[in-house]
């Protein structure tokens, strides 16, 4: 409940405090003296734009704060949502600046006006007679009904499953497209893979392949060589190895004699040693150069494959190929990607679908039980409020897909009066009329849901006497489970409050200002006389208006 609001700086009002009941609050003043400036500024903290021309001093901030108490509305997750800090004493505020510029506050934390409408829808439901459209809104229409049937709990579970089974449809939506976008291309990103997979890159190196091919293509001419080479070397008769043992031999004996004999000495044998090296090296690398044209057709097939695909894929290194590969890798394999996705989602639309069934069954059964009795009560009601001829019949309509409300709409047809075909309400209900049914409604629902605080805006425009007087213990009804406050200029909805607060204007310093302020008992009695007879008070007006307060 909305338990205090700060107004200041807005249009007439210099600064004004309204501390509010719980129950029902009642809201007079004359024509024009400021009433709708209170209820625009409620606006202003629902989210509604502000416009700068509503600020009184044009040299200073205008600012409308609310204070509520959330503590029994259960919106500690709504305020987490929005990452917004939760506060059972909720203080709430709108900043127009002399720029234009508009700010809007929660807690102190500074919000969007999307995110400020969306947690004041919970705080605040503004009743007018010429703001009816939710009348007419299915989803009201539906609430009303599951409110009546204690569909509570199964319309939570129901909107919970319908959650899960439109974002399941939607990912198979995705999956479905991703696959016709990927079969497109299958047949020939495969191609292209089988192409690619006959080669393992990791291993391949273009410049070290084609030098092995230059040695297998020149093997002959270097085994040739290598033996020629070896020969040198190793003959017995005149190898070089032959004649450098000789001359260490002849060298040996004398290099006792002399050191640079000896020293020369060592490093014959030093050469020596080195030259049998070599020899063994060289009989080594000619074992490699054996020829094998099966292996050298091997290599050749594979380095001109590599060539081949490096120039058919426009790449310049065996890395770029590799990369290419894996691409199509991804793209063969999302075919199989989204068509296991597919297949389990539908597996999951199937599960819940299952699930949804069964508690469009149970509203169906709770809601098709509770009409007739809800129908009765809608006609009882409105007969209070001047009606007493209307006709009601409340449709359920099968539909082929689950909805946001079940496997069915609702349709309420009505006639106000008798010999007048019922039609839907859009068709068959006036201005007046509509708002006497929503306040019908709306005290249906109030009986058995929490509802925030709920501002009537004159809705007894165009009523009056035994009507006005019903419509006056409809709301008071309605206080009893919620804070209501109810904008009137009727006496005898006014008698029914629990507290009365007047809106007036005065001059002051050549401005007209508009003040609001709560009505002692006796300011009362006047305020009601006065509605009753206007500016001559008499003892009759004031008698009756004692008779009004006390009934």
């Amino acid at each position: 409940m909305i338990t205090q609001l700060l107004i200041k700086n807005f249009v007439l009002i210099e600064s004004s405090e309204i501390l509010w009941e719980n129950q029902l609050n009642i809201l007079t003043g004359e024509t024009g003296a400021g009433k709708s400036i209170i209820l625009n500024a409620l606006k202003l903290i629902l989210g509604e734009r502000a416009d700068v021309k509503a600020i009184k001093n044009k040299e200073k901030k205008c600012v409308v704060e609310a204070q509520f108490d959330v503590s029994k509305l259960e919106l500690k997750s709504l305020f987490l949502d929005y990452d917004v800090d939760y506060e059972e004493n909720t203080i709430i505020r709108r900043e127009i600046l002399p720029s234009g510029k508009s700010r809007a506050f929660i807690n102190d934390s500074v919000v969007t006006l999307d995110t400020l409408k969306k947690i004041t829808s919970y705080l605040i439901d503004i009743h007018s007679q010429f703001e009816t459209t939710e009348l007419l809104d299915e989803k009201f229409q539906i609430e009303l009904l599951d409110t009546y049937s204690g569909n509570q709990q199964l319309i939570a579970e129901y909107s919970e499953c319908y959650k899960e089974y439109k974002k399941t449809q939607k990912s198979l939506k995705k999956y479905q497209e991703q696959y016709e976008e990927a079969q497109k291309e299958f047949e020939y990103n495969s191609f292209l893979l089988e192409e690619l997979n006959e080669i393992d890159f990791n291993t391949i190196n273009l410049e070290e392949l084609e030098e092995k091919i230059k040695q297998f293509e020149a093997s002959e001419q270097i085994t040739s060589e290598i033996s020629y080479s070896f020969q040198i070397l190793e003959n017995e008769e005149y190898g070089v190895n032959q004649f450098l043992y000789s001359i260490s031999q002849k060298l040996d004996k004398i290099a006792p004699f002399s050191k640079e004999i000896k020293n020369i000495s060592e490093r014959i044998n030093s050469s020596l040693i080195e030259l049998q090296d070599i020899q063994s090296e060289l009989e080594n690398i000619s074992d490699d150069f054996i020829l094998d044209s099966e292996e050298q057709e091997k290599l050749k097939n594979t380095y001109n494959q590599t060539v081949s695909l490096t120039q058919k894929h426009r790449v310049n290194s065996v890395g770029e190929l590799q990369e290419i590969k894996d691409e199509l890798i991804k793209k063969t394999s999302g075919v199989e990607f989204a068509r296991k996705e597919i297949e389990k989602s539908k597996k999951e639309i199937t599960k819940i679908e299952l699930k949804l069934k069964t508690i469009s069954e149970s509203l169906h059964k709770n809601r098709t039980k509770n009409i007739p009795d809800l129908t009765k009560n809608i006609l009882d009601s409105i007969s209070l409020l001047g009606m007493e001829k209307a006709m009601l019949e409340i449709n359920l309509l099968a539909q082929d897909n689950f909805g946001k409300f079940g496997k069915e709409s609702i349709e309420i047809n009505f006639s106000a009066n008798e010999g007048v075909a019922k039609k839907t309400l859009s068709k068959a209900i006036s201005g007046g009329e509509r708002s006497r049914v929503m306040l019908v409604l709306k005290s249906i629902i109030a009986k058995n849901k929490n509802l925030p605080t709920m501002i009537f805006d004159e809705i007894d425009t165009g009523v009056s006497g035994k009507v006005a007087n019903e419509m006056g213990k409809m709301v008071l009804e309605m206080s009893n489970s919620m804070q209501v406050i109810a904008i009137t200029h009727l006496p005898q909805m006014a008698s029914k409050g629990n507290s009365h607060y007047k809106v007036y204007k005065h001059k002051e310093e050549n401005q007209t200002i508009s003040e609001i302020k709560k009505l002692t008992k006796q300011e009362r009695i006047n305020e009601i006389a006065f509605l009753l007879s206007g500016d001559n008070l008499t003892d009759s007006a004031i008698n009756q208006a004692q008779e009004l307060l006390s009934s």
